[in-house]
C-alpha cells in the first residue's frame, strides 16, 4: 500500500537582492511586500509485505519505510533583509522478519519411536524338542523385559511382512535368533533399520549360505560385535569379526542355544523402553 502526498518539486529563485535560495515551491510572490510565503512537502510512502509460507516451517515478513521533508523559506526585505531558510527531513525504516521453520522427521532418524521395544525373528520351532514362537519370546523377555511390548515373527516370516511392520516402526531394534539369522543382510540394508540395533545370535554358520551374508552385512556397516556366537560352528563360531562369545553354562537345563535369547536380551535390556 502506498500514500503520496507531494507539491511541486523545489525551484530555483532569485531574492530581490539576488541571493540564491532554494524554495519547495513559489507562488503568489508580491514584490511589494517581498515575501515568499511557507511552503511545506511531505512524501510518506507505507509498504507493507506479508508472506506465509507453509510446508516444512513458516515464514512471515513485514518491511514498512515512512519518508518526511518538510521545507519552509522565508524572506523580507520590508527594514531590511531577512533570509530564513528550514529544512527538517525525518527518516524511518523498520524492517522486522520473524521466520519459523519445523524441523521435519523422517524415517532416517536413528531414534524407536515405535509403541514396541523390540523385534524378533525366532529360529526352528518345528522339530521336536524346538521351543515354539511363543516360548522362545518368553526367554528373550526374561532377560529384556518382562513388561517389554515385543514383536514376534517365525522364521519363515517373510522377509517383506517384516519390512512392512519396519516401515510403520522405523528404527525398533530387531534380534535375529538362529534360523531367523537368514534375514540378516536384507534387513540390514532396509532404510528403516539402524544397523547400530540389529543384533544376531548364534546363527547357524555350518550354512555357507548364512555365514557369507552376515560377514557381508559386517562389511557393509552391521557391527561385528551385535552379532553373538556360540562355542561351535553350527552357532555361528566360525564366523569372520569380532563377533561377541556368549558365555558357558547359560541356559541351564534348555542349553546353551537357548539360553542365548535371554542372554542377549538382558545384554540389551537399556535399549527397552517399557520399565
Amino acid at each position: 500500500m502506498a500514500v503520496m502526498r507531494q507539491f511541486p518539486p523545489p525551484l530555483p529563485s532569485i531574492t530581490p537582492i539576488g541571493i540564491f535560495i532554494h524554495i519547495a515551491q513559489v507562488t503568489n510572490f508580491v514584490s511589494n511586500s517581498g515575501t515568499w510565503p511557507v511552503y511545506d512537502v511531505t512524501t510518506q510512502t507505507l509498504i507493507e509485505e506479508d508472506t506465509d509460507t507453509g510446508g516444512g516451517g513458516a515464514t512471515t515478513s513485514q518491511t514498512t519505510t515512512g519518508t518526511e521533508t518538510s521545507t519552509s523559506t522565508q524572506v523580507s526585505t520590508s527594514g531590511g533583509t531577512t533570509a530564513q531558510t528550514q529544512t527538517q527531513t525525518q527518516t524511518q525504516t523498520q524492517t522486522q522478519t520473524q521466520t519459523q521453520a519445523s524441523e521435519p522427521q523422517s524415517n532416517t532418524d536413528a531414534q524407536n519411536n515405535s509403541e514396541f521395544d523390540a523385534i524378533l525373528v525366532g529360529g526352528r520351532d518345528d522339530r521336536t524338542g524346538d521351543l515354539n514362537i511363543s516360548r522362545q519370546e518368553q526367554l528373550f523377555k526374561e532377560g529384556f523385559g518382562v513388561n517389554t511390548n515385543v514383536k514376534a515373527f517365525r522364521y519363515p516370516a517373510p522377509t517383506k511382512n517384516i519390512k512392512d511392520f519396519l516401515a510403520q516402526n522405523p528404527k525398533t531394534p530387531i534380534f535375529l535368533f538362529s534360523a531367523g539369522c537368514s534375514k540378516t543382510l536384507d534387513l540390514s540394508r532396509d532404510p528403516n533399520v539402524d544397523k547400530k540395533l540389529l543384533f544376531v545370535i548364534e546363527p547357524y554358520g555350518v550354512s555357507e549360505p548364512t555365514k557369507n551374508l552376515i560377514e557381508t552385512a559386517i562389511a557393509e556397516g552391521l557391527p561385528a560385535e551385535n552379532v553373538y556366537v556360540g562355542s561351535y560352528p553350527g552357532v555361528g563360531s566360525t564366523i569372520k569379526g569380532n563377533t561377541s562369545k556368549n558365555p558357558k553354562g547359560i541356559g541351564g537345563i534348555l542349553g546353551p542355544h537357548w539360553g542365548a535369547l535371554q542372554y542377549v536380551g538382558s545384554q540389551k535390556s537399556n535399549l527397552a523402553k517399557t520399565p
